[in-house]
């Protein structure tokens, strides 16, 4: 959703995004409905990059709120107030308090686009390169991802790096009928499977075959301790990064 601090990239609560959702209302119940209609338009045909291309009729709509809502209240607040004085010192702290919050979203690195244009990690790529020489050609890996696809750099550098199959990866397919959104959906149940425990990777077995799993470095803790007790997985690369063997068959018995 558009009020998702994900797609805003603000810390703590999407303060532009709800702002923005409010002046959708505000304009619709005055009969404006050309702002609301171009936000909607963008998230409907543009699903894949909506965030990036809402930002324009967001920034107006939230502007609308500020105008028409936020700079009345002030004067009322300064009119109401003990004295001038005490009125404007309270309109400063708030828009002080939020000018700060802003500004944390703009610099801390793990928000926005920042957290999405890091490398791949060392420990992946020592991991990844072991794969491409000591796994079958005709392996099937399901990357269990940490984070969306569109910020998945581990699921999208796969193919490349290790060069095995990755049955969760979806750039790639955009163009390709139903492909695209097909990945997409296994893309976030692996990722749900993320914080659980080996019978959720079975259950994901079903509709989708893998004979390998790939623990990106630094995720997922249980399913990894998980995995290492489990006797339908075997161990078969252990670092920063983790790689796993399927050997249950489809009857759900164990063969080494």
């Amino acid at each position: 959703t558009v009020i998702d601090p994900v797609f805003t990239a603000e810390p703590f609560f999407s303060f532009v995004g709800a702002l923005g959702a409010l002046g959708a209302l505000l304009a619709l119940a005055h009969g404006r409905w050309m702002l609301p209609a171009w936000w909607a338009l963008i998230i409907v045909f543009h699903m894949r990059s909506f965030a990036t291309f809402t930002v324009v009729p967001t920034a107006l709509l939230a502007a609308l709120v500020v105008v028409e809502v936020g700079i009345p209240a002030a004067r009322e607040v300064i009119r109401r107030a003990p004295s001038q004085r005490a009125g404007r010192w309270r309109i400063a702290l708030v828009a002080g308090a939020a000018v700060a919050v802003m500004l944390y979203g703009a610099v801390e690195p793990n928000r926005g686009e920042a957290r999405l244009l890091r490398p791949v990690s060392e420990g992946d790529q020592i991991a990844m390169q072991w794969i491409a020489i000591r796994t079958p050609e005709d392996a099937r890996f399901l990357v269990i991802p940490e984070r969306e696809w569109f910020g998945d750099r581990e699921g999208e550098w796969f193919p490349v790096l290790a060069q095995r199959e990755s049955l969760g990866t979806p750039q790639g397919l955009e163009w390709v009928g139903g492909a695209f959104e097909d990945r997409a959906a296994l893309h976030a149940r692996a990722r749900s499977c993320a914080s659980q425990h080996a019978d959720c990777l079975e259950a994901l077995a079903e509709d989708a075959p893998f004979t390998f799993v790939y623990l990106p470095a630094g995720c997922c803790a249980p399913l990894r301790n998980s995995l290492r007790d489990d006797d339908r997985y075997v161990t078969r690369y252990l670092g920063s990064a983790a790689v796993f063997e399927r050997v249950a068959d489809a009857a759900g018995e164990v063969g080494r």
